[in-house]
């Protein structure tokens, strides 16, 4: 259950990550 939960998190960082590199790619101007 411990380590499903952390997988779940590391997703979501991962999630995230990619999400403000597209961010900085594409300039919401």
């Amino acid at each position: 259950m411990i380590l499903y939960f952390s997988l779940m998190i590391y997703l979501i960082n991962l999630g995230n990550g990619k999400y403000e590199i597209s961010k900085i790619k594409e300039p919401s101007e």
